[in-house]
């Protein structure tokens, strides 16, 4: 029996050494993905905006570039890094201590932190509902609205948010700062929910959740250069 432990733990251990070494390699190639030199990380107001097929909610950093967006990105792809999921949500390669804006009118719905490799500090807002156009038309030729629910999550938080689960934001309200983590280079990554998809303010919600592409649903006031995913966001 002691012979089987102790085969079973030098296995185990083994199989642990490799998963730590894949994640190693993912983590590099994500780390020089979001810190290229070549790439300018340049502000709202310094070149031109990109407009959002839905506007709805603002941009959550003023600063930085957009290192990743939605869906089967090409980090997505390689090496499993999800898991064989998509990347639900974009990220900004933007400097430690970067204030992150909630997007919209709302409430804290839930805060918290997650294992260094995953989620870091996040916090999550509940937005109120929001009535928007469709960009189709009725018979009549009159415009189709929709209105939604929306939650957003913001990752890779310095430390948790200071604001308090119920509390009121709007725009303007800062409900974190850029960090990263031990295993991440400093970024943020924001995801935006149709549905609670199992967060709540004390269950962190499965991957990757009921998300949607949030940059359909905001202006993109900073850069898109040098970004490996879609060349409809392209932005010089």
């Amino acid at each position: 029996m002691r012979a089987s432990l102790a085969l079973e733990k030098a296995e185990s251990e083994t199989t642990l050494e490799k998963v730590e070494k894949e994640e190693l390699v993912i983590r590099e190639k994500f780390s020089a993905m979001i810190s290229r030199s070549d790439v300018k990380r340049y502000c709202a107001g310094e070149g031109e905006v990109i407009r959002a097929k839905y506007p709805v909610f603002r941009f959550p950093v003023e600063c930085g570039y957009v290192s990743q967006g939605y869906g089967n990105t090409v980090f997505a792809s390689i090496d499993n890094a999800y898991n064989g999921a998509i990347h639900n949500g974009f990220d900004v390669g933007v400097r430690t201590g970067s204030p992150i804006y909630a997007v919209g009118n709302g409430e804290v719905y839930a805060k918290g932190k997650t294992p260094s490799g995953g989620w870091g500090n996040w916090v999550m807002v509940k937005h109120d509902p929001v009535t928007y156009k469709t960009g189709k038309k009725d018979k009549d030729g009159d415009d189709i609205m929709a209105t939604m629910q929306f939650y957003s999550l913001s990752g890779h938080m310095v430390s948790e948010s200071h604001l308090e689960v119920g509390e009121r934001v709007d725009s303007e309200t800062i409900v974190g700062f850029v960090g990263g983590t031990p295993y991440w280079a400093p970024h943020l990554h924001f995801s935006l929910f149709i549905s609670p998809s199992g967060w709540s303010p004390t269950t962190i919600g499965d991957y990757p959740g009921n998300t949607i592409d949030p940059l359909l649903y905001m202006d993109i006031p900073i850069s898109t250069q040098g970004t490996d995913w879609d060349v409809r966001y392209a932005h010089f």
